[in-house]
């Protein structure tokens, strides 16, 4: 296969990933707390200090978009939201891991848990236990967790050094290799509500279009470039 075509190939791989991350956050859009993917990806010439119109492309890193997305009111008391950086510390079986959604109801244990049956934890790592027969659960802004009017714990909203460096595990959860990761003493905790993707649809809709498009020209300049050789080989052979 001559450089042509390699570096050809190198741009609808590129142009393929990218659809595939566009597909994702279209796909994402109504998942709570949901982070838009962005591709980013690494021109091998321009990056050797060489300008040239074609290139060979690689992917270099899949980065997250950690703007906050709009807020939804939903009126449930086991809905929340955090306002400003942080995530949701969550107890699995994997350990602590983190999350923006703040879709959350009451086990059989009387335990505050996600919908996959995780408990949330408190300020002090502990998994929040709501006493029998309460009827009311209230959350202050700034995190207290009462029960009938009688506090029983205390939310904390976590960040990390590189947002980056957290790796997604499904079910909208993050894990990190920090140790000891800060505490947002600025976050604020709005009950009854969720926060929706930040995903932008017509942004979207857009990128995969100019993306489509893209990988049309390319497969059609390659095309192109395989007939030239064809009938040069023809008239070639012809000669001989």
């Amino acid at each position: 296969m001559d450089s042509g075509s390699i570096i050809a190939l190198s741009q609808q791989k590129a142009l393929y990933r990218a659809m595939e991350v566009v597909s994702q956050n279209l796909a994402n859009i109504g998942t709570v707390g949901y982070k838009a993917e962005r591709a980013c990806f690494n021109n091998h010439i321009q990056s050797a200090g060489v300008s040239h119109d074609h290139f060979l492309v690689k992917e270099r890193a899949l980065l997250r978009d950690f703007a906050e997305g709009t807020a939804k009111f939903t009126g449930n008391p086991l809905h929340l939201m955090i306002h400003g950086a942080g995530f949701f510390p969550i107890q699995t079986q994997r350990g602590t891991r983190y999350t923006r959604c703040g879709v959350f109801e009451v086990n059989a244990q009387s335990e505050i848990v996600t919908a996959a049956g995780d408990p949330l934890l408190d300020k002090n790592g502990e998994p929040i236990v709501i006493p029998e027969g309460t009827k009311a659960v209230d959350i202050t802004s700034d995190g207290v967790v009462f029960a009938d009017q009688h506090p029983i714990a205390y939310l904390c909203a976590y960040t990390f050094e590189d947002d980056q460096a957290l790796l997604p595990e499904g079910h909208n959860l993050f894990s990190s290799e920090e140790d000891d990761p800060s505490v947002n003493e600025k976050a604020e905790f709005h009950q009854g509500m969720l926060e929706q993707a930040n995903v932008n649809p017509i942004f979207e809709m857009m990128r995969m279009i100019e993306v489509s498009r893209r990988f049309q020209e390319i497969q059609y300049a390659m095309d192109t470039h395989k007939e030239r050789q064809e009938n040069a080989i023809d008239r070639i052979i012809k000669i001989v």
